[in-house]
């Protein structure tokens, strides 16, 4: 889920009315990222707020990794959990930015209680839209993207097997200076 906060209210004076502004998926994917503006206009709109007082802050699984493949291996059940298992929303929401016939294949074969094929079926394509792997200068890189798409904050998740990979990860792509 992303977090989108009001900035015109401190944090968390009206949680269910900043709910009610706007609400973007987990899954924001810089390159595709019109369709969850739209919407989120649509929303600022109905609540007669403007963009400019929402920051945008997705929650972007990210794997700092030396092998790619491996990590993108490890996100695919993830995304076909929520494509197929979460209701409608995160379908519809990957049919809207472009993974139509990928999406529908992989919400089927969840449907079908074949969550291995269903993660199988999840592209590395739709993998990379939305989730940061690589080393650690092509994760800043990365991270750096959903900030020239207009987000404000990325909100990182380190899907790590335990506390010193984490760490180990955290550092590699820390900021420096």
């Amino acid at each position: 889920m992303c977090v989108v906060e009001d900035r015109r209210e401190p944090w968390p004076a009206h949680p269910p009315r900043m709910q009610a502004l706007a609400r973007l998926p987990i899954f924001l994917a810089p390159s595709r990222m019109a369709a969850a503006v739209a919407e989120l206009d649509l929303g600022a709109a109905a609540a007669g707020r403007a963009r400019r007082d929402i920051a945008i802050s997705p929650q972007v699984s990210i794997y700092v990794t030396d092998d790619p493949g491996a990590a993108r291996d490890r996100e695919r059940p993830h995304i076909a959990f929520y494509i197929g298992g979460m209701g409608v929303f995160y379908h519809q929401y990957m049919r809207r930015i472009g993974f139509g016939a990928e999406a529908d294949r992989v919400r089927e074969a969840f449907q079908a209680r074949d969550r291995e094929r269903a993660a199988k079926l999840v592209p590395d394509e739709m993998v990379d839209a939305m989730t940061i792997v690589g080393s650690p200068q092509q994760c800043r890189d990365q991270i750096q993207r959903f900030f020239d798409a207009g987000v404000q904050e990325v909100r990182l998740v380190f899907n790590e097997p335990n506390q010193d990979a984490y760490l180990k990860a955290l550092r590699a792509v820390a900021p420096r200076g």
